[in-house]
C-alpha cells in the first residue's frame, strides 16, 4: 500500500467516524420518525413532580448541574448552559387547566419551577426510540386508586379521575395537529403506560392498602382493553418516599414500606403480566431533609436528585420492555436487541 493511498484511507476513516459522532448528536435533537410512540404518565401529586429547578440552596437541578463532576445532567443544558428543549419528544400536561405543551424540558412539573419523572423518562426514550415521542401525563395530587382512580372491574363507582385519564389521552390524541403544530397526520401508537401513586391509599388504611394489588392489575387489565392494546407495556413505580427503613416511623410510611410496596411489586408476579409488567424500585433515591432542598417528608423533600433518578429508573424499565425497537444510534452503533430477563422479584434486568 503506498503512501497516498494510506492518507487516503486513514483520512476516509477519520470522515466517517465523524459523522458517525455528528449524526448521534443531531438524531438527539431532530423530530422523530412515524408514528408517533405515545406514552401515558398517570398517577399523583409525585408523578405531577416536585423536584427543584432552581429555588433552594441544596439538590436543586440548577445545583446538580453546576457539580455535576462526571456528566450525569450535562444532557439538559446546551453549550450555553440554557435549558434544552427536545423536538423529538413532546409533552402534555393539563397543569390545574392550563396546559403545557410542547417540546420536552424543566419546569413541566406540579408547576413552572419543578419537574418531575418525566423529564429523564423523555431524555430515555427520546435517545432509544427513532420515533416521536409524545408523553401524556395525567396526574394530580392527593388521589386513591381504592376511590379516584378506581377502574370499573374492580366494581363500585368507577374513580373520577380514572375517567378524567382516559378523557385526557382521547382529547390529546385527538387533536394532536392543534397541540403539536410539527403534527402532519403521521399516525400514532400508544406503547406504554407509567404508574406512580400509592401516597393516599396508605392514608386511607389498611382495607385500601389490602386491596391495591387487585386494583392495580384490573387497572391495567381495563386501560389495556379501552386503548387495544392487549400486551402494553406498562412500568409501575414504587412507594420509595421515606427510604428502606422508612427515616419517619409514623403508621403511614409504615404502612407505605412493609404493606404497600409488597402490593405493588406483586403486581408484576401475576402470570399474565410477565413480561410485559415492570418494577422501578425507587428506595435507594430517598434523600433526607439535610440533603434536599425542604423539610417535608413527603414529596421526597422536593429533593431534583430524587426526582431525576426515579425518572431515570421507570425510563430504564420501559426500555428493556421495548426491547425489540431500533435505537436512534446510527447503523454502526446501534445496540443489539436486549434480552428481557424477569428476576424472582420480577423485576424487569436486561442482559
Amino acid at each position: 500500500m503506498n503512501k497516498c493511498t494510506m492518507i487516503m484511507r486513514s483520512t476516509f476513516v477519520l470522515i466517517a467516524f465523524m459523522l458517525a459522532v455528528l449524526s448521534t448528536h443531531v438524531w438527539a435533537v431532530q423530530p422523530g420518525r412515524s408514528p408517533v410512540k405515545v406514552f401515558i404518565l398517570a398517577g399523583q401529586s409525585n408523578m405531577e413532580g416536585q423536584g427543584r429547578v432552581s429555588e433552594g440552596s441544596r439538590a436543586t437541578l440548577e445545583l446538580l448541574v453546576k457539580k455535576d463532576d462526571v456528566g450525569t445532567y450535562q444532557h439538559l443544558v446546551d453549550k450555553d448552559g440554557n435549558w434544552t428543549v427536545r423536538d423529538d419528544v413532546w409533552i402534555y400536561y393539563n397543569r390545574q387547566n392550563n396546559p403545557v405543551k410542547g417540546g420536552l424540558t424543566i419546569g413541566q412539573g406540579a408547576n413552572s419551577e419543578k419537574f418531575g419523572p418525566e423529564l429523564q423518562i423523555g431524555n430515555i426514550l427520546g435517545d432509544l426510540l427513532e420515533n416521536q415521542v409524545l408523553l401524556i401525563k395525567t396526574c394530580w395530587g392527593g388521589k386513591s386508586l381504592a376511590g379516584d382512580f378506581r377502574p370499573p372491574s374492580s366494581g363500585g363507582q368507577t374513580g373520577k379521575y380514572y375517567k378524567d385519564m382516559l378523557s385526557t389521552v382521547e382529547d390529546v390524541l385527538s387533536h394532536l395537529d392543534s397541540y403539536f403544530p410539527n403534527y402532519k397526520g403521521q399516525g400514532f401508537e400508544i406503547a406504554g403506560f407509567f404508574w406512580w401513586q400509592g401516597w393516599n391509599d396508605a392514608c386511607l388504611g389498611q382495607k385500601a392498602v389490602n386491596e391495591y394489588t387487585d386494583n392495580l392489575a384490573n387497572l391495567i387489565r381495563d386501560v389495556r382493553a379501552k386503548w387495544k392494546v392487549p400486551d402494553l407495556a406498562v412500568v409501575i413505580a414504587t412507594s420509595g418516599n421515606g427510604g428502606n427503613p422508612p427515616t419517619i416511623k409514623d403508621g403511614v410510611f409504615m404502612r407505605i414500606h412493609d404493606d404497600l410496596v409488597p402490593a405493588q411489586r406483586a403486581v408484576a408476579k401475576i402470570p399474565e403480566f410477565k413480561t410485559t409488567v415492570a418494577i422501578a424500585e425507587t428506595w435507594d433515591f430517598w434523600r433526607g431533609p439535610k440533603e434536599s432542598p425542604a423539610d417535608a417528608g413527603h414529596h421526597w423533600n422536593d429533593n431534583a436528585e430524587s426526582y431525576f433518578q426515579v425518572g431515570a429508573a421507570m425510563g430504564s424499565s420501559m426500555m428493556k420492555l421495548l426491547s425489540g425497537v431500533s435505537s436512534k444510534a446510527p447503523p454502526q452503533d446501534r445496540r443489539p436487541n436486549l434480552l428481557l430477563i424477569m428476576s424472582d422479584d420480577h423485576t424487569a434486568e436486561a442482559i
